[in-house]
């Protein structure tokens, strides 16, 4: 490749690369708001949505719900052989959660019963409370999990699932919030 080729390809790189530009954007880029949720167990923080769909500025909710957890089903290929070292009767049955939802839709709370003492972190946003179920006391090898719930007409019913650490005993539990 002589010199004079060269050029022309440095000049029609340049020239493509160079060909167009981007007019402004005249209409503004969805911007994502987030507010912090803090892990009421170490009072760090992650990010979560701020227009959470709850209470009005300066309100807060609170709710209460009793659940009966159960044994959750596993079902396994056949050649898989697993068993839960956790007995058949631990984290089964009454338990409790109270919950509060703040003004920017951050959910705390705690819970006692079936799954032992609990702390709850989450987020509630267009009709949708989720979270965290999560253990009071980090190191006591107890249940934890997710809770999902949603809002109609007026009432909020849900659900629970929760683990040993292990996977050893899937627990569930369906639930309906009081408002307090």
């Amino acid at each position: 490749m002589n010199l004079r080729s060269s050029t022309r390809i440095v000049f029609l790189v340049a020239l493509v690369a160079c060909s167009k530009t981007e007019p402004p954007r005249t209409d503004p880029a969805p911007v994502s708001a987030t507010a912090s949720v803090q892990d009421p167990r170490t009072g760090s923080s992650a990010a979560a949505p701020s227009d959470a769909g709850a209470p009005a500025r300066g309100a807060a909710l609170a709710y209460t719900a009793d659940f009966d957890a159960e044994v959750a089903p596993l079902t396994l290929p056949e050649d898989v052989k697993w068993k839960g070292d956790s007995p058949e009767t631990e984290g089964v049955g009454k338990g409790k959660l109270a919950l509060s939802v703040d003004a920017d839709g951050r959910v705390s709370g705690t819970g006692s019963g079936a799954f032992g003492d609990v702390v709850v972190a989450g987020i509630s946003r267009d009709g949708v409370m989720s979270g965290s179920i999560l253990r009071k006391t980090t190191d006591d090898a107890g249940f934890s999990g997710v809770f999902v719930a949603t809002e109609s007409g007026g009432a909020w019913k849900g659900s629970l699932a929760v683990s040993k650490g292990n996977a050893g005993g899937l627990r569930r539990a369906s639930f309906t919030l009081v408002k307090r």
